[in-house]
């Protein structure tokens, strides 16, 4: 019988996209289990202390304080993840990551072992240098930030290199394209990767200075200030980037993605401390009047204000580098 020439068969459809490709989603499952494997962890290892016999209320109230710095370590090791998985996947043509099961669970138990095996290295070796930094903490108030973004990048590693190691042993066992041509994709992958990899250069130094100034002020609700502090940016920076891609992007390019997520935290950073120090200088005293008078926070509120208006500037700087980005029309000459 002969086919209807005006019908499109529904396969040529799927290979016009990368959209179904299981490659694609993968990423995300893994950081899933990331999240969901790394609280279990912590809230088994507080069950042991009461087990072991230390006050249920000591650990009920220990629990927040640790897992505002948790949440931004699993976020780091994520935002690895998910980047490192969708560079493999372009680079290689990969249609599906198998035996993925096999591929999570070996990956949680070699990143749990590097990460135990880090905090004995620190606990054996790390007392003198945490002595040293406790001297000098309030060294121009450069000592806290450089130790957040320190330990940001130790945990990217931890999670980086036993990733590396696994999909380099699975990768004969995976399922490849067809055909090697880059397949156009969602815009929505690309943002959620720059959004992801910003929260994890900056998301523990929000946090961290969140919670060293702003969260015994709040009490109960610290936790929840920690993670606004990277939450919002995060959402700020993934609106502002989905906002100039189009609906379709040609590929994924994991190194512009990474390259845009550096320029924005960097760029905003700097220009936070620059804009924030030259207001402080010039109106410090009429803003402190302001806010003697009304009894509100005047300057905090300020402060964020304009944080996340140079942050949404920068996103549309830092998505320059991004393949597919929409042009604004050129105003036809009179």
């Amino acid at each position: 019988m002969q086919q209807n020439p005006y019908i499109v068969p529904r396969a040529g459809l799927a290979e016009d996209s990368g959209s179904d490709t299981p490659a694609l989603r993968q990423p995300y499952l893994l950081a899933l289990a990331l999240f969901v494997a790394g609280i279990s962890a912590l809230l088994a290892s507080s069950l042991l202390q009461g087990f072991a016999g230390v006050p249920v209320g000591q650990v009920l109230r220990a629990v927040p304080g640790l897992l505002g710095p948790w949440l931004t370590s699993l976020l780091i090791s994520s935002a690895v993840a998910v980047l490192f998985m969708q560079a493999q996947r372009e680079r290689h043509a990969i249609r599906e990551f198998r035996p993925f099961a096999l591929i999570v669970v070996v990956f949680l138990l070699l990143s749990g072992a590097a990460v135990e095996w880090l905090a004995g290295l620190l606990r054996d070796s790390g007392r003198e240098f945490a002595l040293w930094l406790a001297d000098v903490a309030n060294l121009m108030g450069l000592v806290s930030p450089l130790a957040f973004l320190t330990s940001a990048a130790v945990q990217a590693g931890i999670c980086l290199l036993p990733l590396w190691l696994v999909l380099l042993l699975t990768r004969s066992r995976c399922v490849r394209q067809p055909s090697k041509a880059l397949l156009p994709i969602a815009r929505l992958h690309v943002a959620f990767g720059v959004a992801l990899g910003f929260a994890a250069i900056t998301g523990k130094l929000l946090s961290g200075l969140a919670r060293l100034f702003l969260a015994s002020k709040v009490g109960a609700w610290g936790l929840a200030l920690e993670i606004a502090a990277w939450a919002v940016p995060f959402a700020l920076v993934l609106v502002g980037v989905l906002r100039q891609l189009p609906p379709q992007v040609p590929r994924y390019a994991a190194g512009r993605v990474v390259l845009a997520a550096l320029t924005i935290s960097l760029g905003w950073s700097f220009s936070v401390v620059l804009v924030e120090l030259v207001g402080y200088v010039l109106l410090q005293e009429p803003l402190g009047r302001l806010q003697a008078a009304s009894g509100l926070p005047v300057l905090p509120l300020l402060a964020i204000l304009v944080a996340l208006l140079l942050l949404a500037s920068w996103t549309f700087t830092g998505a320059r580098w991004l393949p597919g980005r929409k042009r604004r029309a050129q105003s036809s000459p009179r």
